[in-house]
């Protein structure tokens, strides 16, 4: 087990990211604590971060590898250097459990957002794109180390991921344009 800023790398809910332990560059454009939610969304969040943490948490110790983490944190637009400070600076071990994980990623999504606010479904669809490129690196980084049922199974997420979130914007398409047709009747 290991410990992230002198406590066991489990926390109920990882702290959020606040200006006094988190450098002025690397500042979310929100913390995570208001974020949109996406409990509205078909995509049913808890389940999406717990099948990406599977495949992260290779030894199933309920904590991801370093290396693995630190690439995804780069795969989303930080600098090597900067992801492993990110890391380091919530987890002594570099090994975060399933709650860090996810903060660590959506801080990423939020860095790369600059402080534009956008709505829950558009930050769906950001972290979606961005969970997609992270999967791909993983399947490319799990094929370079032989590990080709991983890998697949890596595939396998990008298929699915792919395919809800198709079907989450369909929906919201509907249901804008019904919004839009009874404005227009409306008129």
């Amino acid at each position: 087990s290991g410990v992230c800023a002198g406590e066991p790398c489990r926390p109920a809910l990882p702290p959020p990211c606040h200006s006094f332990d988190t450098p002025e560059d690397e500042q979310p454009s929100r913390s995570a604590s208001t974020l949109p939610s996406m409990e509205d969304s078909p995509i049913d969040n808890s389940k999406l971060w717990s099948a990406v943490f599977k495949l992260y948490d290779r030894d199933n110790s309920g904590f991801a590898d370093e290396g693995d983490t630190v690439a995804a944190m780069v795969t989303m637009g930080r600098e090597r250097e900067q992801a492993r400070k990110m890391l380091a600076r919530r987890c002594e071990d570099g090994r975060p459990n399933l709650e860090l994980f996810q903060v660590l990623l959506e801080e990423c999504v939020s860095l790369n957002l600059g402080g534009v606010e956008i709505s829950a479904s558009d930050w769906q669809k950001e972290l979606v794109k961005h969970l997609l490129g992270v999967l791909k690196e993983f399947e490319r980084r799990a094929l370079a180390r032989g590990e080709f049922m991983i890998a697949a199974e890596s595939r396998h997420r990008v298929k699915q991921l792919k395919e809800v979130e198709e079907r989450r914007q369909k929906e919201e398409m509907v249901v804008r344009q019904g919004t839009e047709k009874s404005g227009v009747a409306e008129a």
